[in-house]
């Protein structure tokens, strides 16, 4: 159980790789990272200072906390978070004057975030590079999208070096699939640099472990369809 310190709406929570730490984002403008089984707030700092709630994502590999919403002048705009120092941004960007939420969905194999408007028809996608996010292009629909969820790696078709998949809700309540693919000239063999080994889905402790204080890595695959 978290200690009760959030003075307004949680709108989401991320977890670390080794499952020892949580970040919160909400309503009330500060970021915080627990030790869940600590039952203490570890760090927190000034996260965006829209009125809108902001969302987080730990982006594992890298070890940063990606955070999305709103500046003072109503701006949606992302920013990046030392986990271990959350009194300053690493980096920041504005990135539109849009009234809608952005939900982050990060992409640990290959290092890219995704950010999907509610009501939005674009996705805008990021490249994580030397500490900071770079802007790779976007994907542009005139379909509103009114929810967004990530599909599991095992659903990829490796063999047209498609490394993501969503499901995009319509209005109608239809959901149609978008798959992210790079482009490659050879895709008859395996992209080395594109899947790497993979979590398999598993968990890799049971909760006894956990409380105990375990912190086992994840359980990785390959996803190699040479093998």
């Amino acid at each position: 159980m978290l200690p009760d310190v959030h003075k307004g709406l949680v709108a989401n929570l991320s977890w670390n790789a080794q499952g020892n730490l949580l970040a919160t984002a909400g309503k009330d403008k500060t970021l915080r990272v627990f030790d869940p089984r600590a039952n203490q707030c570890v760090a927190q700092g000034a996260d965006h200072a829209g009125a809108k709630g902001s969302r987080v994502v730990w982006a594992p590999k890298k070890d940063f906390l990606i955070t999305v919403g709103f500046s003072a002048r109503n701006e949606r705009q992302w920013a990046l978070y030392d986990p271990r120092n959350l009194s300053k941004r690493v980096a920041e960007h504005t990135i539109d004057s849009s009234p809608s939420t952005l939900f982050p969905f990060y992409e640990n194999d290959n290092g890219i975030l995704f950010l999907a408007g509610k009501g939005d028809g674009n996705v805008r996608y990021y490249e994580f590079s030397e500490d900071t996010l770079h802007e790779l292009s976007q994907f542009q629909s005139k379909d509103p999208q009114t929810g967004f969820a990530a599909f599991p790696k095992s659903v990829v078709n490796v063999q047209e070096c498609e490394i993501i998949r969503f499901g995009k809700l319509l209005p109608s309540g239809m959901v149609i699939p978008i798959k992210f693919k790079v482009p490659r000239a050879d895709q008859h063999h395996f992209q080395e640099d594109l899947f790497p080994d993979t979590w398999d889905g598993q968990p890799s402790m049971t909760s006894d472990a956990w409380f105990g204080g375990a912190n086992t890595p994840a359980n990785l695959k390959s996803v190699n369809f040479e093998k």
